[in-house]
């Protein structure tokens, strides 16, 4: 049961109240848009509830954003993981979910996942959001799928821990999420 009450989820509605981000998204889309063509690392860190989700979730539906980055994924990690989970969630989302590629992906092992992802993403230009991030271990069993094709690709973390988003990249970008302002809190009201 605990476990249960322990995981998150990452739906937003896509008609949801959106209040007083405007300048962080436009940050952040400048952040991912960047002309860079290492493979980086966007951390967005902050309290429970504050809007990580939620502002992640604007950026992957971002206009420019689907534009640009025609290979996406998005997966929720939580505190309790299983990382041939999460690989196999990145693929089904980007291969999607035929008979053929599920039973594909049953027979093989984490390090075959791996390796399976890292040959799909060789290529693209991709963002994948990696939501609700605890342990910096969950990061490094999952980073090594995620080549650096020198071809501007991005990932995006939502995390409460300072520690991961700072350590996730040594040339990332890291970002803390603010309050609302009170005049925020009564709009967003």
């Amino acid at each position: 049961m605990v476990r249960t009450l322990r995981r998150t989820t990452s739906y937003v509605e896509e008609d949801h109240i959106f209040v007083g981000f405007q300048d962080v998204v436009e940050t952040l889309l400048a952040e991912l848009l960047k002309p860079e063509p290492r493979r980086s690392v966007i951390s967005i860190y902050g309290m429970g509830g504050l809007g990580k989700t939620t502002l992640a979730r604007n950026l992957y539906i971002s206009p420019n954003i689907v534009n640009r980055f025609h290979t996406r994924a998005w997966i929720c990690v939580s505190q309790e993981y299983n990382t041939m989970d999460l690989l196999r969630n990145i693929i089904k989302s980007i291969k999607g979910c035929t008979k053929e590629t599920l039973d594909l992906l049953e027979k093989m092992t984490e390090r075959d996942l791996e390796i399976y992802l890292r040959d799909l993403l060789k290529e693209p230009k991709y963002l994948v959001v990696v939501n609700d991030l605890w342990h910096r271990e969950a990061w490094e069993s999952l980073k090594r799928a995620f080549p650096d094709s020198k071809n501007g690709s991005r990932v995006v973390i939502t995390t409460r821990k300072v520690d991961v988003a700072e350590r996730a990249d040594n040339k990332g970008f890291v970002y803390r999420l603010r309050f609302l302002s009170q005049e925020e809190s009564w709009d967003l009201f």
